[in-house]
């Protein structure tokens, strides 16, 4: 028992240091493939009656979903299973991000089919591991029991777990349309894929709000605000992919008043607690948006003379789900029993 405990206990001071100190994207992911199989080693033992260790082991773990980094501790498998997992998503997370931050030109860079496939992979297996984490630990009796909402980090929510597949499949669909404008995608094909973006974001935010209130009022404000700043950006994205493609059948009413809501749904970046790249990215869509409405504003009335149409007579950009998340796979347990 103390050979297969201590590996164990090894494995875990190296994945915490992984999470902590990340030297490249496949560190964090490594390591915890290991310390997981491990600490299934331990489940599986615990189930089977084969490990009775003396004294349960107190694992701790740092929220950083909170305004406030606190501490959490329980001398639980489950509560263990569930923050190395949440750590691992979001690694998986973090290291698409890294990868993907070259694709956002919209001119298209060397090898950026192999990079855009391994980024939407990344990508792919973190919301994987959100929604098996959703529905395996976090569903625990035992866990309920000792973290109930409002007394616990919002890492140990089923339902932010949930919501966190749906952010992380939103990113993924950002990436989908840049690589898509890289390509030349029509406007029509962007629109619907930056409205499911856009949905992937309001989903998750609403879900958090009327599912588990008191675990998003403990999420850090930063995070929050993220999550709005990507619902809005995309959401003028898709309106003004629509004014385009109204523009191009000449149907300048239309584009007059797509690209007028796109142009009014503003991010106030300035304000807002968001990423530099993040906040610069946007603030350069909204002067494009800008520029594109005042232009299509002058051509239609010095040359066209369409009638504009209002927002509510607008039919609203439709949402496309392309992005699918890749189911974790359960790893296999490093051992059965524990003597």
């Amino acid at each position: 028992m103390r050979d297969a405990m201590a590996t164990t206990s090894l494995l875990r001071g190296e994945t915490l240091n992984s999470f902590a100190h990340p030297t490249s994207r496949e560190i964090p992911v490594v390591g915890v493939d290991r310390y997981l199989s491990s600490l299934f080693g331990v489940v599986t033992a615990l189930k089977a009656g084969t490990c009775n260790p003396q004294t349960s082991p107190n694992f701790e773990w740092q929220s950083t979903m909170m305004d406030r980094p606190r501490k959490f501790s329980a001398r639980s498998i489950d509560y263990e299973v569930s923050l190395v997992l949440a750590g691992y998503g979001y690694a998986l997370s973090n290291a698409a991000i890294d990868l993907a931050n070259p694709l956002q030109s919209l001119e298209e860079p060397p090898h950026a089919e192999e990079r855009n496939k391994e980024v939407m992979t990344f990508f792919r297996r973190s919301a994987g591991v959100f929604e098996w984490l959703a529905a395996n630990p976090l569903v625990s009796p035992e866990l309920q029991r000792a973290f109930p909402p409002g007394q616990r980090p919002p890492e140990l929510s089923a339902t932010f777990a949930e919501a966190m597949a749906m952010i992380v499949l939103g990113e993924a669909q950002v990436l989908a349309v840049q690589r898509g404008r890289q390509k030349g995608t029509s406007p029509v094909l962007l629109a619907k894929l930056a409205s499911g973006a856009a949905s992937k974001f309001d989903q998750a935010r609403f879900k958090m709000q009327t599912e588990a209130q008191a675990d998003w009022d403990a999420t850090a404000a930063p995070f929050k605000e993220y999550v709005q700043a990507c619902f809005l950006h995309m959401r003028a994205l898709a309106y003004r992919f629509m004014g385009l493609a109204a523009q191009a059948e000449e149907r300048w009413g239309e584009a007059v008043g797509y690209l007028r809501v796109a142009a009014r749904t503003t991010v106030p970046v300035a304000e807002m607690h968001v990423p530099d790249h993040v906040a610069t990215a946007i603030a350069g869509e909204q002067r494009e948006t800008r520029r594109l409405l005042e232009q299509a504003v002058h051509d239609n009335d010095s040359i066209y003379f369409g009638k504009e149409v209002a927002e509510e007579a607008l039919r609203p950009p439709e949402p496309m789900a392309f992005v699918r998340s890749i189911a974790f796979p359960c790893p296999a347990p490093a051992f059965t029993e524990i003597k």
